[in-house]
């Protein structure tokens, strides 16, 4: 009888949560997510550029620097912060230079002075604007609660997923266009989602954290810059143009990210209390395994690339929902969290891009260097998630 009631409670659940889900919300969310992993993970919008791969990358270099910026001092900046990333100015601004950074990064060539400039401009606009309407997504999935949203969320990345597969599928004007008008849907979504959003959930505590809570969250932080910097070393060491990056490799990157966010969606889906923590393990095995085929398989650069990437997005899932909890039970602005954790992330990748660009040439020139920093990166990540941002310190979150 007992076994009954439980699958019946477990079925409550699924359904509660699968009907109180918001295709609004989750689509908006999605084509965001589009609008990133097309403009910073496929080469699609850069077919006008003689060297295709130095122009994705210079542009990802720049804009991942003012995103970043963006996020740390925006929520500092900004007066009332919370209410001014989801108010009509701040986000149709973010969504219509979103969509006129994307314009330019389409006609950009770092071969030409214009060109350069184009780069130069449209990674800074785009930056900017991504993040703000970032810190908008993020405070509207606060008011949500951790369980829906880390299900939306990963629904989001795993359509998003999908949609970019297809892009890459599609002939390039077709898809430009489509990523162009993405952040701007995007924007116009986020903020009819703004106006029916439900009331945020009272603060459990006040904002004064113990100095074990601080120690707890600063750990946090460096995990996640750990995170950060194993795929932005990935993505150079295997999508830069001292490998021969095969021609199918955003195809990798796609099926990742669709595959780990939809894993995902299941646990938040399967799992009513313990979620978090399940699909922390499952994204932690992830990312060892693919740092470890980095050392084994016969296209390092691509096979493992998949793996990390896509657990990658669903550390960032994993991360937006632990956010979502700071911010709601420690009176926290859910800015401010966002921008800490997330700019920590983002940080850590931003290093990862410089040492990149700066020892590819080197890792390329043996098999014994690629081995070796598929060791090192094991490392890493068990070091992060063993003893910075552990499993205890998600259950005491």
């Amino acid at each position: 009888m007992g076994k009954i009631n439980s699958k019946t409670a477990a079925l409550e659940g699924m359904r509660d949560l699968l009907s109180g889900a918001s295709p609004l919300r989750i689509f908006g969310a999605g084509l965001y997510n589009t609008w990133i992993l097309s403009v910073f993970y496929n080469d699609y919008l850069y077919m006008a550029a003689t060297d295709l791969r130095g122009t994705m990358y210079l542009s990802l270099f720049i804009s991942l620097a003012a995103l970043l910026l963006t996020l740390l001092l925006a929520p500092r900046l900004m007066p009332r912060p919370d209410k001014m990333v989801l108010s009509k100015k701040v986000i149709f601004a973010s969504g219509i230079t979103m969509a006129l950074s994307t314009v330019a990064l389409c006609c950009c060539d770092v071969t030409t002075t214009l060109g350069l400039v184009l780069v130069v401009a449209g990674g800074v606009v785009s930056g900017v604007s991504s993040g703000l309407l970032f810190l908008g997504w993020g405070r509207l999935f606060s008011d949500v609660g951790t369980h829906r949203a880390m299900f939306e969320l990963a629904a989001s990345w795993a359509f998003a997923g999908l949609l970019g597969l297809v892009l890459i599928f599609t002939t390039s004007i077709v898809s430009a266009i489509v990523v162009v008008l993405a952040g701007l849907a995007s924007a116009f979504m986020l903020r009819a989602a703004a106006l029916q959003r439900p009331t945020r959930p009272k603060p459990v505590r006040d904002h004064s954290l113990l100095p074990r809570t601080k120690r707890m969250f600063a750990r946090g932080l460096v995990a996640c810059a750990a995170m950060g910097l194993v795929q932005g070393f990935t993505d150079v060491i295997s999508g830069f143009r001292y490998f021969d990056v095969p021609v199918l490799h955003p195809v990798f990157l796609m099926v990742g990210c669709a595959v780990i966010s939809v894993v995902l969606a299941l646990v938040a889906l399967l799992a009513k209390h313990d979620f978090v923590c399940l699909a922390y393990r499952i994204v932690a095995m992830l990312l060892v395994l693919g740092s470890l085929l980095m050392c084994a398989a016969q296209f390092p650069h691509t096979v493992s690339s998949a793996f990390i990437f896509g657990s990658y997005q669903g550390f960032f899932i994993l991360l937006c929902a632990v956010c979502i909890d700071v911010s709601n039970y420690f009176d926290v602005r859910a800015t401010r969290a966002f921008g800490m954790a997330v700019g920590a992330l983002y940080l850590g990748e931003f290093i990862g891009d410089c040492i990149g660009f700066g020892t590819t040439a080197v890792v390329a020139a043996s098999d014994l260097s690629l081995s070796l920093v598929g060791i090192s990166l094991t490392v890493l990540v068990v070091v992060a998630v063993l003893f910075l941002f552990k499993e205890k310190d998600l259950v005491e979150t």
